[in-house]
């Protein structure tokens, strides 16, 4: 191995110049060729170097030939010395100051004039302005359809009880204790029967009277069903569907439905009574009972408007 003379390095028996640091080595039996090394980076440099090859500093008697210079250390900068060297803007402050006052008092000017135009209002402008015309009356509101007619009303000479009917449908009949509808139908020519009466409770329920009021209108039906909740007006009572056959006078029988309710109130009970044809359900009559349609409505309409003796409507 061949030792560099300059920095000390290990290089190759054939190496020709120092890996490190670039030195040409002397060979085996050949006098060191002399080298002048830089005092500030270290580098070594031919015999006649004038100027080190590295960093440009010029080669003289400092130099040492064959050993290496510590290469020189600089210090470290102060903040105020890089704050002095160091490039810094010159802005003008002075132009834009001018530019935002001016601004702001134009702001505050016209804020006042705004206030001032506000409180003392536009000024004149010589025109004389016509007054506006004076408001249209109002019509007053109209009904857009023909108003409808108050219910007729039959009211019980005997015990007192009020039922109230459209005038399109006047009834059959009426006496002191009742009031009945009954024809045919356009339908199917048909008859039907509505009937609304009053009597003396004396002690017997609501359900009693409607089991005797079946026996004589309509013996031997069997019941369909019980109405839950069935009332007259405004007071609750019982009610029941029928089924049942009747045989009129030289006609043939004919399959009948009937629906009877009675409320007690005050000792007096009211009792309805509807009869028709049976009308099974064909999804345009969604009615257990199975009344014709408009015998089962009307009898409902009546039911609801029943009151008795000095009962005030609600």
């Amino acid at each position: 191995m061949l030792s560099c003379q300059a920095c000390g390095a290990a290089n190759d028996p054939d190496a020709r110049f120092c890996g490190r640091c670039g030195l040409a080595l002397a060979l085996e039996g050949a006098a060191p060729a002399r080298q002048i090394v830089c005092p500030r980076c270290g580098r070594a440099n031919g015999p006649a170097a004038r100027f080190r090859g590295y960093c440009g500093q010029t080669l003289g008697a400092s130099a040492m030939p064959g050993t290496p210079a510590t290469p020189l250390a600089y210090p470290r900068a102060s903040c105020a010395q890089v704050h002095g060297v160091a490039p810094h803007k010159t802005a003008r402050r002075a132009p834009w100051a001018v530019l935002y006052a001016t601004i702001g008092m134009a702001m505050a000017v016209l804020a006042v004039v705004t206030r001032l135009v506000m409180v003392r209002g536009a000024a004149d402008c010589g025109l004389r302005c016509p007054q506006p015309p004076p408001p249209r009356p109002v019509a007053p509101l109209q009904p857009a359809v023909r108003p409808l007619r108050s219910p007729l009303e039959y009211t019980s000479g005997a015990l007192g009880f009020t039922v109230d009917y459209p005038s399109w449908a006047p009834p059959s009949a009426q006496d002191a204790q009742s009031v009945s509808w009954e024809g045919q139908l356009k339908t199917d020519n048909s008859e039907y029967f509505i009937k609304v009466q009053a009597e003396a409770a004396n002690g017997r329920t609501s359900q009693q009277l409607v089991r005797a009021l079946q026996q004589n209108v309509m013996n031997g039906a069997t019941l369909v069903f019980t109405i839950g909740g069935a009332e007259l007006g405004y007071d609750g009572g019982s009610g029941n569907v029928y089924d049942g056959t009747l045989s009129p006078q030289g006609g043939q029988q004919v399959h009948e439905r009937a629906i009877i309710e009675a409320a007690i109130r005050d000792g007096v009970a009211v009792e309805l009574v509807a009869m028709s044809n049976y009308k099974p359900d064909a999804n345009d009559h969604p009615s257990p009972a199975s009344l014709e349609p408009f015998v089962e409505g009307f009898a409902d309409l009546e039911g609801n408007t029943v009151t008795w003796k000095d009962e005030q409507p609600l």
